[in-house]
């Protein structure tokens, strides 16, 4: 599972996120697209922000569709409403009323939210090493 406490700030309100194969699960079926997608996708953002970042044209394969942008949010509200129904937190939100409420301005910075690789937290558990002979 990768969890991050990271709140995103949503209409005032700042949720838990959290994606783990449930989330992924739900998403897929939504939308019907796939992890080898959300990875390709990935690869595109990334190579869009270096040639953006050289101040570069990027090339028309390389952007992204306005229903990749919608496929993002979708996974970050499947994220969202996870760790909520897991924490207990109220968010009162459908997909549907959800993806309404999301700006094109805003949609970058909340697709930012979305983290696809695991990473370390501070207060997890340390595995424990063995002793040496």
């Amino acid at each position: 599972m990768i969890v991050t406490k990271t709140k995103v700030p949503f209409e005032g309100a700042e949720y838990p996120v959290q994606f783990n194969m449930l989330v992924f699960n739900e998403w897929a079926k939504e939308t019907g697209k796939s992890m080898d997608w959300l990875s390709e996708i990935a690869a595109k953002a990334k190579l869009a922000a270096e040639l953006q970042k050289k101040g570069e044209p990027i090339p028309d394969d390389v952007k992204t569709t306005i229903d990749d942008g919608i496929c993002m949010i979708k996974l970050l509200y499947f994220g969202i409403a996870d760790a909520c129904e897991e924490t207990e937190t109220d968010f009162p939100y459908t997909v549907k009323n959800f993806v309404r409420r999301v700006s094109l301005e805003s949609m970058a910075e909340l697709t930012s939210y979305i983290k696809l690789t695991d990473h370390k937290e501070e207060n997890s558990p340390k595995k424990r090493q063995p002793k040496a002979a």
